[in-house]
C-alpha cells in the first residue's frame, strides 16, 4: 500500500505542483515536436519525483534489496510509458474537440486512467495488495492525508478553472439607472456606472477557494456541520455587491456548489482513513 501512496503522491506533485502554466500551454501547441518535447519533460519530472520518494522510503524503512529495486524500477518505467500515452491521447482529444464538456470529461478520465494504471501495474509486480486498502498504518495515513490535501486544493482548483472557464464573468459590470426630469416628465436622464473587479481577484479567489475547501473538509472530519454554514455565510457577505451582476451570481453559485461537494467528499474520505 505504501508504494501505491508514494507514487500517487508523486503523480499529483508532478502534475499539479511542478507543472508550470507554460508546460500546460505547450502540451497543446500547434507544433507536434513541441508537444512531444513538453510531454517528455513532464514524464521526466514524474520519473525524478517517483524515484526520490521511493528511494527515501526504501532507505528509511531499511528494506533495500535487489529484487525490490528491480520491481520498483520496472513498475515506474511501465507507469511512465503509459502516462505518456494517456497524456498524448488527452492532448489529441482536446485539440480536435474544443468544446468545454470535452475538456472537463477528458480531465476527469485522464486522472482516473492514471490512478488505474498505477494500481494495476503495482498489483501486477506484487507491490500492492488490494486487501491493504482496508487498513492503514500511521505512515500510510499521513501520506494519504497529504494526497487528499493536494486533491482538495490544487487538483480541485484546476478542475474548477476548466469547468468555469466559459462562464467566468468580465472584470467589470455596468449599472444603468433612468431618472425622470421634474420639469419635463417625458424626458429621462440615464446614469451609467461601472464597477471594476481587478484581474488579481481571480488568483486571490483561487486561494480563498483552497482555504475554504480545506476548512470544510476539516469541519466534516470533526463532524461540525455548523462550521460549514458559518463559513459559507461569511464568504457570501464578501461578494454581496457583485451579486447585482447576474452572470457573476450564476458563476459564483456553480463554482461554490461544486467546491462544496468536492470538499465534503474529501472530508468523508479523510475521516474514514484517519479512523481506520
Amino acid at each position: 500500500m505504501i508504494y501505491f501512496l508514494l507514487i500517487l503522491l508523486g503523480h499529483f506533485i508532478s502534475d499539479f505542483v511542478l507543472q508550470s502554466n507554460k508546460m500546460i500551454d505547450n502540451r497543446s501547441h500547434e507544433k507536434s515536436k513541441i508537444r512531444h518535447t513538453t510531454l517528455i519533460k513532464h514524464v521526466g519530472i514524474h520519473l525524478i519525483v517517483y524515484n526520490v520518494l521511493l528511494l527515501v522510503w526504501i532507505l528509511v524503512s531499511e528494506s533495500l534489496t535487489i529484487q525490490l529495486m528491480g520491481q520498483v524500477l520496472f513498475a515506474t518505467i511501465l507507469i511512465l510509458l503509459l502516462h505518456y500515452m494517456i497524456d498524448w491521447l488527452k492532448v489529441t482529444v482536446n485539440t480536435k474537440f474544443s468544446r468545454q464538456r470535452v475538456k472537463v470529461f477528458s480531465f476527469i478520465i485522464d486522472q482516473l486512467l492514471h490512478i488505474i494504471v498505477i494500481t494495476v501495474v503495482l498489483h501486477s509486480v506484487n507491490l500492492l495488495n488490494i486487501d491493504s486498502f482496508i487498513g492503514f498504518t500511521i505512515s500510510e495515513k499521513i501520506i494519504a492525508v497529504i494526497i487528499l490535501i493536494l486533491i482538495n486544493t490544487l487538483v480541485a482548483g484546476r478542475f474548477l478553472s476548466i469547468v468555469l472557464e466559459k462562464i467566468a464573468p468580465p472584470n467589470s459590470s455596468e449599472h444603468v439607472v433612468e431618472e425622470e426630469v421634474d420639469e419635463d416628465p417625458t424626458r429621462k436622464i440615464v446614469k451609467k456606472s461601472r464597477t471594476y473587479y481587478p484581474d488579481s481577484d481571480y488568483q486571490l479567489g483561487r486561494y480563498i477557494g483552497m482555504l475554504e475547501r480545506i476548512l470544510i473538509s476539516m469541519f466534516v472530519v470533526a463532524n461540525s456541520v455548523m462550521g460549514v454554514t458559518v463559513l459559507l455565510a461569511i464568504k457570501s457577505l464578501t461578494r454581496f455587491k457583485q451579486f447585482e451582476d447576474r452572470r457573476f451570481a450564476e458563476y459564483y453559485l456553480i463554482g461554490t456548489l461544486i467546491s462544496i461537494i468536492i470538499a465534503i467528499a474529501i472530508g468523508y474520505v479523510a475521516r474514514i482513513i484517519i479512523m481506520s
